[in-house]
């Protein structure tokens, strides 16, 4: 009998998650829909774990590819962060020319702690970076993604958000937009050619990822 029970248990278990990650899909399959538009070159103020400030300038000279998302999201946002992982994995020594960023649009629960150990999951070179909501619904704004919060029990919420990815090349101006289902080959192919294309020189960017620390350098 207990088996029965836990069994029965598991299936539901199974199938609230699946609704919600079903549902989570269809909302974002909505918001893409909606025009982003964006700039550019677009600009931010934003803050890394550590509590530095970070701004589009920090990273001159480096590519980005650039997420918006939270870590409460069930499904699309592990999707797209492994995807960028595994394409950065394929690019060799290339990678090091590239920084991939990580920006929580859920700042009230995303905090330096928790987008820190997030975003180490997928890559240790990834960068976490929020902000207060303002800074985190500018940055959005700049690179035309949307998101907005859908109420539930108390903390229980969750957030619809575009799941588009974006390429930023070493000077600032933004080259590509990949939507969500990109793979890590696609993504791999992009940065290749792009960095390639490339005349400029590349000096290190000022930022480091999330998990960094001056005692790790030395």
């Amino acid at each position: 009998m207990k088996r029965v029970r836990s069994l029965a248990i598991g299936i539901v278990a199974a199938v609230i998650f699946a609704v919600l990650a079903g549902t989570q899909i269809f909302h974002v399959a909505q918001m893409r829909a909606k025009p982003s538009g964006g700039v550019a070159e677009p600009h931010f103020t934003l803050t890394a774990a550590d509590g530095r400030t970070v701004t589009e300038q920090d990273f001159r000279g480096k590519f980005l590819v650039v997420y918006f998302g939270y870590t409460f999201c069930p499904d699309v946002c592990p999707t797209n962060l492994n995807a960028i992982a595994a394409g950065l994995d394929k690019l060799g020594g290339k990678a090091d020319l590239v920084v991939p960023v990580f920006v929580s649009v859920d700042p009230a629960r995303d905090t330096p702690e928790k987008l820190s150990a997030y975003v180490a999951q997928f890559s240790p070179h990834m960068l976490g970076l929020s902000g207060t909501p303002e800074q985190v619904k500018a940055a959005a704004t700049q690179f035309g993604a949307v998101y907005s919060r859908v109420e539930g029990d108390g903390e229980f919420y969750s957030v619809d958000h575009s799941a588009d990815t974006y390429v930023v090349g070493p000077d600032g101006v933004r080259l590509e937009t990949l939507a969500h289902g990109f793979t890590p080959e696609r993504l791999a192919a992009v940065l290749s050619q792009r960095i390639s294309s490339s005349a400029l020189s590349m000096p290190p960017a000022k930022v480091e990822p999330s998990g960094s620390s001056q005692g790790e350098k030395q």
